[in-house]
């Protein structure tokens, strides 16, 4: 996806809230490429958050974190030298209902504009 929820395109200068619920997997990631769909050239190691990282936080059913260009708290993914980028959703073994009806049981996350062009 590399629009936010009115339709923006995604920008390295914004800063942004992703989030969703349960995902209809055993396993998910979201991770942020730049507009080359390449990881972007930074060194922050912040390039993706997953269900993982949700359940460390005890988060996995109602989860979020903020993508911004500067570290934005414990549950950020950098978009620094992202340019405009894309987030991309894994899910690793679906549920069968997942296979059957993808829309139907898919609530996909949702991305919320902060502000752009400062620190939020």
């Amino acid at each position: 996806r590399n629009t936010d929820d009115t339709g923006a395109r995604l920008d390295e200068a914004c800063t942004y809230r992703v989030s969703g619920g349960a995902l209809p997997a055993q396993w998910w990631s979201i991770t942020l490429y730049d507009s080359t769909s390449y990881l972007p050239r930074n060194t922050d190691n912040a390039l993706s958050f997953d269900l993982t990282d949700a359940a460390a936080t005890g988060s996995s059913e109602g989860w979020g974190f903020t993508i911004a260009p500067l570290p934005a708290g414990s549950e950020w993914v950098s978009s620094r030298e992202a340019g405009q980028f894309d987030l991309t959703l894994r899910l690793y073994k679906p549920t069968p209902a997942l296979i059957e009806n993808p829309v139907a049981a898919l609530g996909a996350p949702g991305i919320e504009k902060l502000g752009c062009g400062e620190v939020q």
